[in-house]
């Protein structure tokens, strides 16, 4: 349970406070996930006041603040299409206006479909205290491991690329039991992500031959599954999603 609550003004401060491990310290963006974790008690540290949700829209980027809201991103009219309506079925408006991006980042599991679409868009984020550079692919492999100090800054989506995706649910508003996305640059460069399972979206694919593709999805079906579909349906159904996307 939560037994402390900080709200800092500068990031000094903030990185001070996450510094502490008795009792362990955890940013809080937004408050839609750390106030359900169970276990242990510890401490916040509310980042609302960090002035860290501007969104500005730079030359073929998107430069967002990590305590941006998800509803934010719906709204701000330099958001391409695609993120907004992923957003939009992502979550309700209600989640929306309480999740920030940092915090998505870091607890969005594979059934979700804006981890799905940023994963393929390749976001890259912005960590303190030293300024390193991680791309979502990054943070998925080390965000369960995190030694404080660490924070998210800012996340930066590179908006030349075009972003294409199909999820597969058993209802509109259920969580996908698969979701591919696309992302292509003008440069050729394609990258191929699959969800609907697991603890995080997988990257497929990253590179310039189209044909190989689909064998790549495949691939990354063998062992897809779980309660909610066996990894022979999601195979089974995978290769019309993919030339769909790769056709439309």
């Amino acid at each position: 349970m939560i037994v402390e609550y900080h709200r800092p003004s500068t990031v000094a401060q903030a990185l001070g406070l996450l510094s502490r491990s008795n009792p362990p310290t955890y940013p809080l963006g937004g408050g839609s996930v750390l106030s359900r974790k169970k276990g242990e008690d510890f401490a916040v540290v509310d980042l609302q006041n960090l002035k860290l949700g501007m969104i500005q829209s730079e030359t073929d980027q998107l430069v967002i603040g990590a305590t941006a809201y998800i509803q934010d991103l719906t709204e701000n009219e330099n958001s391409p299409a695609w993120l907004r309506n992923v957003c939009r079925r992502e979550m309700g408006r209600n989640l929306r206006q309480m999740s920030t991006i940092g915090g998505f980042l870091m607890c969005a599991n594979g059934r979700s479909s804006l981890a799905v679409t940023l994963l393929a868009a390749d976001v890259q984020a912005i960590i303190l205290p030293d300024n390193t550079p991680l791309s979502f692919q990054q943070i998925l492999a080390v965000r369960e491991n995190v030694r404080q100090p660490w924070l998210i800054s800012q996340v930066v989506l590179d908006t030349s690329c075009t972003v294409k995706f199909e999820f597969i649910a058993r209802s509109p508003v259920d969580l996908p039991i698969l979701g591919i996305a696309t992302a292509k640059w003008p440069s050729g460069r394609m990258r191929v992500v699959v969800g609907g399972f697991g603890s995080a979206p997988r990257l497929a694919y990253d590179g310039n031959a189209e044909i190989e593709i689909s064998r790549a999805v495949e691939s990354v079906l063998q062992d897809s599954g779980d309660e909610w579909a066996s990894a022979e349906y999601r195979r089974s159904v995978a290769p019309a999603v993919v030339n769909r996307l790769l056709q439309s």
